[in-house]
């Protein structure tokens, strides 16, 4: 069973303060070349959009990964 990453997003809408994603570890390797990646310093950084036409997409990396299926409500 794969493990899961939290991630917590700041929400600038109304509602809740924040908004939970939780998010397959395989879901992350599957997806790593999409991301921006520092190979130097082993690192993968995630911008996730907070604007509404592209919600929790990623934004900065190659592949344009979409997060929305792992909102938890």
């Amino acid at each position: 069973m794969a493990k899961k990453i939290h991630l917590i997003c700041e929400n600038h809408l109304k509602g809740e303060p924040f908004i939970y994603l939780k998010v397959s570890s395989l879901f992350f390797l599957k997806n790593l070349s999409s991301f921006d990646v520092d190979q130097k310093e082993k690192v993968a950084r995630i911008y996730l959009s907070a604007e509404a036409v592209n919600m929790f997409t990623e934004v900065r990396g190659k592949g344009k990964v979409e997060f929305k299926a792992f909102r938890i409500i």
